[in-house]
């Protein structure tokens, strides 16, 4: 590799079970409570370099291909609540539990590790120069381009069940995204250091 050549990679292997309801007295306490099991490993990988250039510019490459993270379908259900409109096998429309005495109960709806988000791939690029003014002052310019290939992963969406099913149902988009990764970003910079 060439002089200065700073390469770092690393892959990291990722499984997260745990138990996520230990509420007492919740009947359903016991329904896809205890991930442990469920959840396959995932893997991360990520590359990081640095290489110097003609003239004094140095480019720089970050790559990041992140696993994707699960996805919830929960119920938040209070004494109003009705099925949805298109639920099948239910009474369409009618409340839930009238005699709720809780404010609200959460229902999971979907069996942990059976939905997951897309992957989350970023490519960000910069190149910059030194400039050595005196013994003790230098300049370095700097450009950078985060998201490179303008990735528009979903980074956070809704997961609560409204008034239809369709979005989570098996094969359905999933819920209303409500974060997902910022679009191509450009940065300029100026370091003095004196």
């Amino acid at each position: 590799m060439p002089i200065g050549t700073n390469p770092i990679n690393g892959l990291a292997i990722i499984s997260s079970n745990s138990i996520t309801n230990n509420t007492l007295n919740n009947p359903n306490s016991l329904r896809y409570c205890d991930e442990r099991g469920l959840i396959p490993f995932q893997n991360e990988f990520k590359v990081v370099g640095s290489l110097p250039l003609w003239k004094g510019f140095e480019a720089s490459l970050v790559w990041q291909n992140d696993p994707e993270f699960k996805k919830y379908v929960n119920w938040d259900i209070n004494a109003r609540s009705t099925y949805p409109v298109d639920c099948k096998g239910c009474p369409a429309g009618t409340v839930v539990a009238p005699n709720l005495t809780n404010p609200t109960e959460r229902i999971a709806l979907a069996v942990p590790g059976s939905r997951y988000n897309d992957r989350l791939n970023q490519v960000d690029v910069g190149i910059k120069r030194t400039f050595v003014i005196r013994e003790r002052l230098r300049l370095q310019p700097q450009l950078d381009v985060f998201n490179v290939n303008n990735a528009h992963t979903v980074l956070v969406e809704a997961q609560n069940l409204g008034n239809t099913i369709q979005p989570f149902v098996l094969g359905g988009p999933g819920g209303r995204p409500t974060q997902i990764l910022q679009a191509r970003l450009l940065r300029l910079a100026l370091q003095i250091h004196f």
